[in-house]
């Protein structure tokens, strides 16, 4: 399996005032962490009520080897981290004033050069894949130390491996883009262990080479982009069974190596990360879940766009520049959609931000 919005093998965020959570501050329900492959740290930065970013004091943890994907529990309590040439999952824990960063502990994975990773929205279900192993790895997650136990069955069998994974907002359901298989497949998940089944009619066609992929808040529609060609397939998700059904229209034109996704709370408005083209794409969601590019875009932005993640409220875009080592910051209109750069529109990072998070 391969992250095609990366230069290297490598790919995905964090932050923290180094070595020990702690000091005094005001609650971390507002931070962006942002992963740095090139430099192989974490950083944070402070996200102010109309969606701006300053960065904090102290506010870099090394990794060690280049971080590649990580996920927030839900809690703001945990942070689970993948890195480049490490197979395990590395656990930190999470100050719940400052929001820095204090090394946990790490748990080897079945998986053979980790890349993606997923939690669902109650924290109690990790999922892993990887590029060299054909399969998705399940831990359940201890409530009071985060830390993680494999789930009986696990691993999962894929084809090949996952680019990238995604928990439905109602845990109900767990999809991986499989870039050489040009497909998704799809999986219903017990909601008692954690353990995986193969939902019917799956994988689902998605063009030559998925790579990012995300779910509409409402658990509607799946998108899913083609990092070999200029496109985004998009899907309506049977409810009940997790089927998926291409939507009218679909695949739907993006830019150059589209290579992350970000959909706002209501569903509403959707951004794609175009890794070739430095600009991003923004579209509108209609009711059947088909795409219309909004007007103004794309927008201009860095070199090498890799990702994109909105703000808490939904009223702030930011875009990681894996090349410019930069972060574009735009306004977002609630009504629109429609992105406007924020006066300090460019945030400087590390070398090589490459994965993003916010807390909510």
């Amino acid at each position: 399996m391969r992250r095609f919005w990366v230069i290297t093998a490598a790919l995905f965020l964090v932050a923290i005032v180094i070595g020990c959570g702690g000091g005094s501050g005001s609650s971390n329900s507002n931070l962006l962490y942002v992963a740095d492959s090139g430099a192989s740290d974490i950083s944070i930065f402070k996200i102010g009520s109309d969606g701006s970013l300053s960065s904090t004091a102290s506010s870099t943890l090394s990794t060690g080897n280049p971080p590649i994907a990580f996920v927030l529990r839900p809690d703001k309590k945990f942070l689970y981290l993948l890195r480049s040439s490490n197979n395990d999952v590395q656990i930190y824990s999470i100050d719940s004033k400052t929001g820095a960063l204090t090394f946990s502990s790490s748990v080897a994975t079945n998986t053979i050069t980790p890349r993606a990773i997923a939690i669902n929205s109650a924290g109690t279900f990790l999922y892993v894949s990887s590029s060299g192993s054909t399969n998705v790895s399940a831990y359940t997650i201890d409530s009071s130390s985060g830390g993680l136990t494999a789930v009986s069955g696990s691993p999962y069998a894929l084809p090949a491996g996952a680019s990238s994974l995604a928990v439905s907002p109602s845990g109900k359901y767990l999809f991986a883009a499989v870039t050489d298989r040009g497909a998704v497949y799809g999986f219903q998940i017990d909601s008692s262990s954690g353990g995986l089944t193969r939902i019917v009619g799956s994988p689902f066609s998605a063009g030559i080479g998925p790579t990012a992929l995300a779910i509409a808040p409402n658990e509607s529609f799946v998108y899913v982009t083609d990092n070999f060609s200029t496109r985004i397939y998009a899907f309506s998700i049977q409810s009940g069974s997790g089927i998926l059904f291409s939507v009218v229209g679909s695949p739907f034109s993006v830019g150059s190596n589209p290579s992350s996704i970000a959909i706002d709370s209501s569903s509403a408005h959707l951004y794609v990360a175009n890794q070739n083209s430095s600009n991003v794409s923004a579209y509108s969601i209609d009711s059947q879940g088909a795409l219309s590019q909004l007007s103004g875009s794309p927008y201009s932005v860095g070199t090498t766009p890799v990702f994109v993640a909105l703000s808490p409220s939904g009223n702030a875009l930011y875009v990681a520049n894996h090349s410019s080592n930069t972060i574009n910051t735009f306004q977002v209109s609630s009504s629109t959609g429609q992105l406007t750069s924020f006066s300090t529109s460019t945030i400087s990072t590390s070398s090589g931000p490459i994965w993003m998070s916010v807390t909510k």
